[in-house]
């Protein structure tokens, strides 16, 4: 290939803007740095017969084109070269690609700054330009990773003419290594290309501006690569390249694992019930061996049987008797250490007058200084009680707990806490032994049971007497209301805990109230291992439970014994209607219902009753009657005791006939003038839908299987003359609908 001789312009021209960057490069040969020959000295060394760089077509054998550039190296490291020789400054970068570059290289500097994380790199371009003899460069730069920098090109002269490094032949004679500083670039300010554009502008010259070597932060320089003997064919990257990469791929890697890295989760801070100092122990009760001893008592019983956490939330049922008043001075103590929130709830039962009212202020002013949550609440336990036919006491219990269930659930408690003792346990036995209740009335009051979801009823005063709280309210000074109803033997447990009681112990055997207790125990635990036995046989007996209605199977219940039979009855009647258990005769005259004929009912107290239908026993609450008339004039919704019945105007593609029962569509013809929703009566007639004609509607009942105790409730629709649906089974032949040009109304029953 013919080479291409330069004119004498064009040479004097590559010289001087070559002299004029020389001051750009150091070049370190041994220990001195020469600097480059200014192009205005008059001294510059004299030049031979200027030679044209030709981009060689091979290097070491290996096409120019295939060699992928090296990174850039840091300033502090060197490339050490084994066979390196000279170098030479061969490049030439015009005024109008400079200044490109030079924008380009701002805007990389200006994305590096907005906090691009990733260095940014482009490839090393190099296009010759057969006529001008020009070599266009574009130059990548890296930020420091080590020292978290980022470095960017040097804009500050806008014609800068970029350097590269190229391997020359080498002799034996030369330095086996050549030490090359690596150059780096600065970004200028934006003041700065201002001035650079203005004064461009005003002299219209073609002229570059040297930079000094003070204003340069950075310089460019192509790194150069090491050559290897003619034997090897793949260029080999120096070790000061290599530990670059190595660096800079291990830094990647911590950032990459920093940013895959969960963050922690935050601590869940924890509240819980601090008292005032004043309500706190003082010297003389911290060294008090008795409340020690019952307050370390009471400590074990929480966190081994109630497992009460931190962070757990605990309702005391507080009446103003000594022992509640006890169980909540107790647990406030407690509570800072384990780490629990205190609740305080009292339930006024309205049967003292004033001595109730007092009860109740008497418990909330020592909440406040105690700087505890309290919730309060009332019922007439006398209206309730003759309502459902119910003794006072069992009355009572129902209401007081119904309000202790609802408190719960508001605040979202894990834990009620009651203040019995062993005393209450003795004569809930007795009482309980004496009404003839199964096993698990006999097992009296358990140290913990289920009260309602996910909330526990707890009792940890059932180790100690009643003389133990009086003696721990003296130590304390608590303050207590004594209810002047406990001294009445008009109550079954006031004659127990007066009378007997305090005859057994004297009578018979001082130490009644550990032996019942021990007993009491005993008999849990055999009721615990029962009720397992019956929860697992309860599916094969039982059908269609909700919490006012539940079937048995008299079949499935004649396969277990006598003693089975009644603990299945006792678990389903508590599970469904969350009752009293069951006294011993109640069972009896239940089970003698599966030998009578059908229609047989067996009543329990509280509006409760059995009733034999056909193969099943039904248990069921009487319910009230809804409204024995309601008219209807018009389309709308229209309320049914728990119900409601919607009347609504539809176009003939909303017909949709389906399987629910408490849908039908008639037309609206039927409905005039108005129709009437009441109880089924003696003697009602009705033609249902497909049935051949009319019958009597109880007779329809008894075809649908509608049981015994659901054939009183059932309601009907009719106009003057005839039923036209029986809510929740079947509409009339007569309600047909036959023209499809005439008005139809859906009638939809909602529970």
């Amino acid at each position: 290939m013919a080479k291409k001789k330069l004119s004498n312009s064009e040479e004097a021209k590559i010289e001087n803007t070559i002299s004029e960057n020389d001051d750009s490069i150091n070049t370190k040969s041994g220990n001195e740095t020469n600097p480059a020959p200014d192009s205005n000295n008059s001294e510059r060394p004299k030049r031979g017969k200027t030679r044209i760089w030709k981009k060689p077509l091979k290097i070491n054998g290996i096409p120019s084109e295939l060699i992928q550039k090296a990174e850039p190296v840091k300033q502090s490291e060197t490339i050490e070269t084994k066979d390196l020789s000279h170098v030479k400054k061969n490049l030439v970068k015009s005024k109008d690609v400079a200044i490109r570059d030079a924008e380009k290289q701002s805007k990389a500097a200006s994305e590096m700054d907005a906090g691009l994380t990733k260095t940014e790199t482009t490839q090393n371009e190099r296009k010759f330009d057969g006529d001008n003899k020009t070599f266009n460069k574009k130059k990548t730069f890296k930020g420091n990773k080590k020292h978290g920098t980022n470095q960017k090109p040097d804009n500050t002269d806008a014609t800068t003419v970029n350097k590269q490094t190229a391997l020359s032949a080498h002799t034996e004679s030369e330095p086996a290594s050549t030490n090359v500083n690596s150059v780096e670039a600065t970004t200028d300010t934006a003041a700065q290309k201002n001035r650079r554009k203005k004064k461009k502008k005003n002299n219209n010259s073609h002229q570059q501006e040297s930079g000094s070597k003070e204003n340069r932060k950075e310089e460019l320089l192509t790194p150069i690569k090491q050559e290897e003997s003619k034997q090897t064919s793949k260029p080999v990257k120096s070790q000061a390249q290599t530990n670059i990469i190595v660096k800079d791929k291990q830094s990647d890697n911590r950032n990459k694992a920093q940013k895959n890295k969960p963050e922690p989760s935050k601590r869940k801070e924890i509240v819980f019930t601090v008292i005032p100092q004043v309500k706190q122990l003082n010297k003389s009760q911290t060294n008090n061996a008795f409340l020690n001893n019952f307050l370390s008592k009471v400590e074990d019983y929480l966190r081994q049987k109630a497992y009460i956490e931190p962070g757990g939330k605990l309702l005391a049922a507080v009446s103003g008797g000594v022992d509640s008043i006890v169980l909540m001075d107790c647990l406030a103590l407690l509570a800072e250490g384990m780490r629990f929130t205190l609740y305080v709830a009292h339930f006024n039962h309205k049967l003292r007058g004033l001595s109730a009212d007092n009860d109740e202020a008497l418990v909330k002013n020592t909440t406040k200084e105690y700087n505890l949550h309290y919730y309060s609440g009332s019922g007439n336990v006398k209206q309730y009680s003759s309502k459902n036919s119910i003794s006072i006491e069992h009355a009572a219990r129902i209401l007081r707990y119904n309000f202790f269930e609802r408190t719960a659930r508001n605040i979202g408690v894990d834990i009620v806490a009651t203040a019995h003792t062993e005393d209450d346990l003795v004569e809930t036995f007795f009482i309980n032994l004496f009404r003839g209740s199964g096993l698990t009335g006999l097992s009296s009051m358990p140290t913990k049971r289920k009260f309602v979801k996910n909330v526990s009823l707890v009792r940890p005063f059932l180790q100690f007497t009643k003389q133990d709280l009086y003696n721990y309210a003296s130590i304390r000074r608590l303050k207590w209301h004594e209810d002047e109803t406990n001294s009445l033997l008009n109550y079954t447990r006031n004659k127990v805990r007066h009378e007997l009681v305090p005859l057994l112990k004297e009578s018979y055997n001082p130490a009644l109230s550990n032996i019942i207790t021990r007993t009491s125990e005993l008999l849990q635990g055999a009721d615990e291992v029962i009720k397992d036995l019956v929860s697992k046989s309860v599916p094969t007996i039982l059908e269609d439970a909700n919490n006012e209605k539940f079937r048995i199977k008299i079949n499935m219940l004649l396969t277990f014994n006598r003693f089975m039979q009644g603990e299945l009855i006792q678990y389903l009647w508590s599970k469904y209607f969350r009752l009293q258990p069951l006294s011993l005769s109640t069972i009896d005259r239940i089970l003698a219902l599966t030998k009578s004929i059908t229609g047989s009912i067996c009543e329990i107290s509280g509006g409760n009753f059995v009733l034999r239908d056909r193969n099943n026993l039904v248990f069921a609450k009487r319910i009230k009657d809804v409204q024995s008339s309601i008219i209807i004039e018009k389309p709308g919704e229209y309320k049914l005791g728990k119900m409601k019945i919607e009347i609504k105007e539809v176009r003939r593609n909303e017909i949709i006939f389906n399987d629910d029962k408490n849908i039908e569509f008639i037309p609206a013809r039927m409905l005039q003038p108005f129709v009437e929703i009441r109880n089924k009566r003696e003697g009602d007639d009705f033609h249902p839908l497909g049935a051949p004609g009319v019958m009597k509607l109880s007779d329809f009942l008894t075809n649908e299987k509608v049981s015994l105790a659901d054939k009183p409730n059932v309601l009907v629709m009719s106009n003057k003359f005839d039923i036209l649906w029986v809510l929740g089974y079947r509409i009339s032949e007569k309600c047909r609908i036959k023209d499809t040009n005439e008005k139809i109304y859906r009638i939809r029953l909602i529970s």
